[in-house]
């Protein structure tokens, strides 16, 4: 599968509402890449997508920007391609 594959594909499991991060963990920040850092999620706790943002190619990987709140109700932006649907 191309790249460009991955990404629709990818985009396409965002419909999902549960996600998980797909490493061991990932930070949720207030914005982009230079936004500050608000939380960070283990393998294994789930966030909820609320909504989609622009797409961007970040480490190879192209997805988008993505809105999420965490259980405690705290919300940020992720990069998408860093989250998974288990």
């Amino acid at each position: 599968m191309d790249n460009n594959s991955n990404s629709t594909l990818r985009d396409r499991r965002m419909n999902h509402r549960y996600y998980q991060p797909r490493g061991d963990s990932m930070r949720v920040e207030s914005g982009n890449l230079s936004g500050e850092i608000i939380q960070t999620i283990r393998n294994g706790e789930f966030i909820t997508v609320l909504e989609k943002g622009t797409r961007e190619t970040i480490d190879g990987i192209t997805s988008m920007w993505i809105r999420v709140r965490m259980n405690d109700g705290t919300e940020g932006c992720c990069f998408g391609g860093y989250i998974e649907y288990p």
